[in-house]
C-alpha cells in the first residue's frame, strides 16, 4: 500500500470514529460476536479495503484503542466473555442440531410404521370379512 494511500485510509478512519462518536451508535457496528467493529461493515462506509484494516498500523492500533473503550465502557463485550459464550452456544447448538436430526428420524420411523399398521388393519378388516363369509356357508372350520 503506498503511502499516500495509508494516510488517505487512516484519515478516513479517523473520521469515521469521529462520526460514530457523534452518533454514539457503536453498537450497531460490532460484528457478530459483539467484541468488535465489524471489519466488513467499516470498510465498506469508509469505502477501504479490509486489507487497510489488517495492514495499516496506525489504523490498526487506532481501531485496538476505540473497541477497547468501548469493552471499558460495556458497549462491546469482552473477547474473553465472547469466548465462554461461543463455547457454550457451540455445544448447544450443536446438542440442539443432534436433537433435531433424532427428532427428524423418530419421526420418519413413527410415520413409516404408522403406515404399515394401516395397511395391517385393513388386511385384517379383510380377513375377518372373509372369515364369516366362510363360516356363514359352511366352508370354514371355526377356530
Amino acid at each position: 500500500m503506498s503511502q499516500q494511500k495509508a494516510d488517505e485510509a487512516f484519515a478516513a478512519f479517523q473520521e469515521f470514529v469521529k462520526a460514530r462518536n457523534a452518533a454514539d451508535d457503536w453498537i450497531n457496528w460490532a460484528d457478530t460476536t459483539g467484541s468488535v467493529m465489524s471489519p466488513a461493515m467499516v470498510c465498506k462506509a469508509i469505502e477501504i479495503g479490509t486489507s487497510a484494516l489488517r495492514q495499516n498500523s496506525r489504523i490498526k492500533k487506532l481501531r485496538g484503542e476505540v473497541e477497547a473503550g468501548l469493552r471499558r465502557k460495556k458497549v462491546y463485550v469482552s473477547p474473553s466473555d465472547v469466548t465462554k459464550k461461543s463455547a457454550a452456544t457451540e455445544l448447544t447448538s450443536n446438542s440442539n442440531s443432534k436433537e433435531r436430526a433424532k427428532m427428524k428420524r423418530l419421526e420418519e420411523r413413527n410415520a413409516a410404521l404408522e403406515e404399515e399398521v394401516s395397511g395391517l388393519k385393513s388386511k385384517l378388516v379383510k380377513a375377518n370379512i372373509f372369515e364369516e363369509h366362510l363360516l356363514e356357508t359352511g366352508r370354514a372350520l371355526p377356530l
